[in-house]
């Protein structure tokens, strides 16, 4: 992906380099990264720990969509490649085969690829305005399922206790597909309503991505480095 050559050039001239798990520092440890590696969790699970019950309390996106918790799915689509016209047309049908509502906040190209192609939607796949975070972690922490080509949205999913479809052919989040708690799709029609439909948590749910303290050894990690070297 695109965005992993920024992140390979970044992490070769990385004096310290913090990893989510171990699987991300042996890749690191493979591509003979010649900074320290240390493994302190994802930042992002200390604030989907932190913000989602605030989100869930202060958020009002529930009430103006006239939805009910567990009761719907939350689709994002925004990845360049799944806005082509071909493939957001199959993907578009296979949530319109969703047998709950879908609820789909429409990424301004995304929107604009919909119109432009005239790419019908079933009535009750209702495309609104891009959210901001507290609304979506409300919406996407209280669905009973989420479509994506998110990575964040995948990890999110995870954390939320939410099952995930990837409308990807591959993902990132490769630990979430092994626990049976994501289902990675592509863009077929048939098999992304199967996976909303069938869309269930795995009964037992390891930690994944970090647990909620990752800030706290990065900031002690930070802090031994630079009195290691200033002393």
């Amino acid at each position: 992906m695109p965005e992993e050559r920024n992140r390979i050039e970044v992490d070769r001239i990385s004096a310290v380099l913090f990893a989510p798990d171990e699987r991300s520092a042996a890749t690191l440890r493979a591509e003979t990264v010649p900074g320290e590696v240390h493994v302190v969790g994802d930042v992002m699970a200390d604030v989907a720990q932190r913000f989602a019950p605030l989100a869930r309390g202060r958020s009002r996106i529930l009430e103006r969509l006239a939805l009910e918790p567990g009761g719907y799915v939350v689709a994002t689509i925004h990845r360049e490649a799944n806005v082509r016209p071909e493939r957001l047309r199959r993907i578009a049908a296979g949530l319109s085969a969703s047998t709950r509502p879908v609820v789909l906040p429409a990424h301004p190209r995304t929107r604009r690829v919909l119109e432009a192609e005239r790419i019908e939607l079933a009535p009750h796949v209702r495309t609104i305005e891009p959210l901001g975070y507290l609304d979506l972690a409300a919406l996407a922490s209280q669905a009973a399922v989420i479509a994506t080509d998110s990575g964040g949205l995948q990890k999110e999913a995870y954390w939320y206790g939410v099952p995930c479809v990837t409308l990807r052919a591959s993902t990132e989040r490769v630990d979430t597909v092994e626990t049976g708690a994501n289902t990675l799709v592509d863009d077929d029609p048939g098999q992304i309503a199967e996976a909303l439909a069938d869309a269930r948590m795995p009964d037992e749910r390891p930690v994944l991505y970090g647990d909620g303290h990752a800030s706290g050894r990065i900031a002690a990690v930070v802090v031994a480095t630079i009195n290691r070297r200033g002393s």
